[in-house]
């Protein structure tokens, strides 16, 4: 599923449209969308998804590195 591999336009998709006609994937989208989000504690920062988890591992792999 495009939104577990946080493909932006799908994490817009799920976090800002309507529903207009549902079959029952809308609220496996949801489940989905917020166990992402809270995976890789995804914010929205403008028109940007940032996963802080990732920058997070990322400043400690750079510290490690200086030491």
């Amino acid at each position: 599923m495009k939104i577990e591999k946080r493909n932006p336009l799908a994490l817009d998709a799920i976090a800002e449209g309507r529903v207009i006609k549902d079959n029952g994937f809308w609220d496996m989208a949801i489940k989905k969308f917020n166990e992402t989000k809270t995976k890789y504690e995804l914010i929205k920062n403008k028109k940007h998804w940032i996963s802080l988890r990732m920058q997070k591992s990322l400043l400690e792999k750079r510290k490690e590195t200086s030491l």
